[in-house]
């Protein structure tokens, strides 16, 4: 599983930066499931319930909704989105 992240973060930062950067997303994220839910996301980022789902709805992190209101996210996006907007 980690390799998968670390494979995912140097294909999206590139390799010279992913040692600086990964060693500490992959801590937060890994006491995380694959799929997270809207409160994890927000622990994650630090950030408020209303920009959270600002950032789903939007589709600037990709994520999927359960029936019509619980958004799951994945994990791979949170990474992706760290590392495009992060560095």
């Amino acid at each position: 599983q980690t390799l998968q992240y670390e494979e995912t973060l140097a294909v999206l930062i590139g390799g010279n930066q992913i040692n600086n950067y990964k060693g500490d997303v992959l801590l937060m994220l890994d006491q995380y499931n694959d799929v997270l839910t809207v409160a994890e996301l927000q622990e994650i980022l630090g950030v408020g319930r209303n920009l959270v789902y600002a950032l789903l709805q939007s589709g600037t992190i990709s994520a999927f909704r359960v029936g019509q209101k619980k958004w799951r996210i994945p994990k791979a996006a949170v990474l992706s989105y760290l590392a495009q907007y992060s560095l």
